[in-house]
């Protein structure tokens, strides 16, 4: 009995320290894979796929989807569809563009696929891999690392070739966090994350459709 307690503490400190070193070094590898291939969406795949799907099964934890829970989470899902559109306007408005221009070229279909639905889906499966392994002794860790990986993968690879709104604007500043902490709430509730991954997917394709994020853009940086 005490050997097996002491084992299951011992695997619990394991799985924090994971999800710390994860979320304070991830973000930096990426950026400097970046940097010395020039193709963002390498560290992209990487970032999806190992620290995405095979983390979360290496964990012994199912993948979040298809068991979204609306009746339980519906006015959360109100309240983050209404974030998302608020945000999405700040978003174009920000972006620089005078005229709402449907982007359909050739580019920007392929990075439908290879931005949009990929990254829409499996984005927050990192953050909430991070939630977990760091907060497996306090919740609250969990919650304090995800923040602040999401805030270095953004500053530090996102925002290096991704067209980037101005954060002036204190209605964006306050949909964005909304847009955070709602399905955050959502997933602690259901364990799930399809109804975040249909919004992320909306999200990303503003991006891609209004503000000119191309694949050519993903693929290689200038």
């Amino acid at each position: 009995m005490f050997i097996e307690s002491t084992f299951a503490r011992e695997e619990k400190g394991i799985r924090v320290f994971a999800g710390i070193l994860l979320a304070l070094l991830f973000p930096f590898a990426a950026r400097g894979l970046m940097d010395v291939t020039g193709i963002p969406f390498i560290s992209s795949v990487i970032y999806w796929l190992f620290c995405g799907i095979i983390l979360r099964l290496i964990m012994g934890q199912r993948l979040p989807y298809f068991r979204p829970q609306f009746k339980r989470v519906w006015i959360e899902t109100l309240i983050l569809f209404l974030a998302t559109a608020i945000s999405a306007y700040f978003y174009i408005r920000g972006s620089g563009i005078r005229e709402i221009n449907i982007n359909l070229s050739k580019d920007a279909i392929l990075n439908i696929f290879a931005f949009s639905l990929l990254n829409g889906c499996f984005e927050q499966l990192v953050w909430m891999n991070i939630y977990e392994l760091a907060g497996a002794v306090y919740k609250s860790v969990g919650v304090i690392f995800s923040f602040i990986f999401v805030g270095l993968i953004h500053a530090f690879f996102w925002t290096r070739f991704m067209p980037s709104p101005g954060f002036d604007n204190y209605i964006f500043i306050a949909s964005q966090a909304v847009i955070f902490v709602i399905p955050f709430i959502m997933y602690i509730k259901t364990k799930d994350i399809t109804i975040w991954s249909i919004q992320h997917i909306i999200y990303n394709l503003f991006a891609v459709l209004f503000a000119n994020f191309t694949v050519s853009a993903f693929m290689h940086i200038k």
